[in-house]
């Protein structure tokens, strides 16, 4: 059974969903509000998490930029699986963590390889609206975030996730903003769709040196066509001829495949490392 509540502010009409459980502590607490964005002339739907203790304290948060938020919060129609993200954060909230705001972007299934990628894909038909996505993400979202909500603003306590596109997308926020995204993770990025400039931008130390990256994929994560492991420890190894190694964590997983679950199961490692 869910509750929904209607609020309202400045900028933005807010829905506060909270899902009823066996456990009150263990709700989930999330709200979803509409943003339009005039670089992509697009209006995307936003899901923002708030740490537990937000309410009853007047402390001030990192931020994590995450994509596909359809599957971060809630499993969506026609998928199986969903990330966890807000009870995994509860849980390491109970544990001593301090907690993280974080800004989930909805995508499109028929937009999101257009707005992930930096570049065109020819073979693919598809990419190159990346630099506009990021547009938005920097300087219309996240001021909007920033004047409603206590947020840490700064680059060290700014972070961009994402998986398989989205993962594509957070390298690109390292690589296009720097003085805005200091951290990124990337669950199982899709990097093989703009191949080429990830390595070349990676290569000419386009990252930041003090960033910090986190990355995952799994071994079984290829076909004929596309090898993850192979793309991703690929761009790993040219971040870390730079980056000093404790502020890049990078792991082929045995048992890694190309699905939520896996991306799940790894994100309290992420937030961990990175935070």
């Amino acid at each position: 059974m869910k509750y929904i509540k209607k609020l309202v502010f400045p900028c933005l009409a807010l829905i506060l969903v909270l899902s009823s459980c066996k456990d009150e502590e263990d709700k989930k607490s999330y709200l979803t509000f509409d943003v339009y964005s005039p670089e992509l002339d697009v209006t995307k739907t936003i899901w923002l998490y708030l740490p537990a203790d937000y309410q009853t304290t007047e402390k001030e948060y990192p931020v994590v930029y995450f994509q596909d938020a359809q599957w971060v919060f809630e499993k969506p129609e026609g998928y199986t699986q969903e990330m966890h993200v807000d009870e995994n954060l509860r849980a390491l909230e109970k544990e001593g963590f301090e907690g993280v705001i974080v800004v989930g972007i909805q995508s499109n299934e028929e937009t999101r390889a257009d707005e992930f990628s930096l570049y065109a894909n020819s073979s693919l038909r598809a990419g190159g609206k990346g630099q506009q996505y990021l547009d938005f993400m920097v300087h219309t979202l996240k001021p909007n975030i920033d004047s409603l909500y206590r947020t840490k603003k700064d680059r060290s306590n700014t972070a961009i996730m994402g998986a398989s596109l989205g993962g594509l997308a957070a390298f690109y926020g390292l690589t296009q903003y720097p003085e805005v995204f200091g951290k990124a993770a990337l669950f199982s990025a899709a990097l093989h769709f703009n191949s080429d400039s990830v390595l070349s931008k990676a290569s000419h130390k386009l990252v930041m040196e003090d960033a910090r990256v986190f990355g995952v994929v799994g071994k079984n994560e290829l076909n004929s066509e596309v090898n993850f492991p192979a793309d991703n420890e690929a761009l790993f190894k040219a971040l870390t001829k730079y980056i000093p190694s404790e502020n890049v964590n990078f792991t082929i997983h045995e048992d890694g495949e190309h699905k939520i679950w896996f991306w799940e199961r790894e994100f309290p490692s992420a937030v961990l490392f990175l935070f």
